[in-house]
């Protein structure tokens, strides 16, 4: 039982390790910390997109795509009244 719960300890910061990670990439908007993160081969979905990815620069490239046409459709944090 005690290896069952160091086990679950041991998942569980993994996980949150890795997810500390993540976020701090997507805030960070670092698309090679990203491309890191991902499993290689792999396969990326987006609503009308499917891109199979072989190597981590597709997974950069699609990141890197995607913040610059987010940027574009974001709306302003600083509003005039």
């Amino acid at each position: 039982m005690l290896s069952s719960v160091v086990d679950m300890t041991l998942t569980s910061d993994t996980t949150t390790e890795f997810f500390d990670r993540y976020a701090a990439a997507l805030l960070a908007r670092d698309e090679a910390s990203i491309g890191a993160l991902y499993a290689v081969p792999s396969l990326i979905l987006f609503p009308g997109q499917a891109i199979a990815v072989s190597e981590a620069r597709q997974t950069e490239q699609f990141f890197a795509a995607s913040w610059a046409s987010t940027k574009a459709s974001t709306p302003s944090t600083n509003r005039s009244r």
